[in-house]
């Protein structure tokens, strides 16, 4: 059986494909993959200066942003190496908007009979992750959700 690991964890995981990077390397991507467009520069009255405070807010945003298209890209190697996958299991992960074109991704890589098991650390975690099982489109017979 084929056994691929990824993990979007920045810890040194033996074995596992890191994507973001390690802790411990110069190369670490940290993040969000939010872009705000930023707004022309404001003159002096109030509503501008508010205005300006947003704009400082969304450069401090921008500042932390990751390109997670250009990462898939960057990886296309690996994600194409997924096509014999026949069971995925998550754990440890909150299933955020921000990670999901990564489980996008690997959706479209897989076959449509892989098996899903997904881990949920709390309430919220498992609403957050039947929300990404169907915003991918996947049969729910084919998903397993654990409560640890």
């Amino acid at each position: 059986k084929v056994r691929k690991i990824l993990t979007l964890s920045y810890t040194c995981w033996a074995g596992r494909f890191h994507i973001h990077g390690l802790v411990a390397s110069d190369d670490i991507i940290v993040g969000h993959n939010n872009y705000i467009a930023p707004n022309p520069e404001y003159g002096g009255n109030q509503w501008e200066m508010e205005e300006g405070v947003r704009e400082r807010i969304k450069g401090a945003m921008n500042d932390n942003y990751k390109d997670v298209q250009s990462i898939i890209a960057k990886h296309r190697d690996y994600f194409t190496s997924l096509s014999d996958i026949e069971m995925i299991r998550v754990f440890g992960h909150s299933y955020n908007d921000i990670d999901m074109p990564y489980f996008q991704k690997i959706k479209d890589r897989v076959s449509k009979e892989c098996n899903w098991i997904l881990t949920c650390h709390s309430d919220n975690d498992k609403v957050n992750a039947e929300k990404l099982i169907a915003l991918l489109g996947i049969v729910s017979s084919n998903v397993k959700f654990v409560n640890t």
